[in-house]
């Protein structure tokens, strides 16, 4: 019997770190990298299918529609 394909829209979060471009998934835990930011993120979705494959129950995958980076300036002792 087939499997069916279940589509689900997610987002990731991508920035570079060296020389590599590192893709988070902010729905899952599940990082990917690669030498590119399109390569990073079809590693990511490649990371991703096979993480739901293994899983039996399929997580709320919530997506962000309006997101923002935004840096914070923080004071400690």
């Amino acid at each position: 019997m087939r499997k069916s394909i279940i589509p689900k829209e997610t987002s990731a979060l991508v920035w570079k770190e060296g020389d590599l471009f590192v893709a988070k998934s902010l729905s899952i835990e599940v990082t990917s990298q690669g030498n590119t930011k399109e390569e990073s993120l079809i590693n990511l979705k490649e990371a991703i299918e096979l993480y739901l494959e293994k899983e039996h129950i399929l997580p709320n995958i919530a997506t962000y529609k309006d997101i923002s980076l935004e840096k914070l300036m923080v004071s400690y002792a």
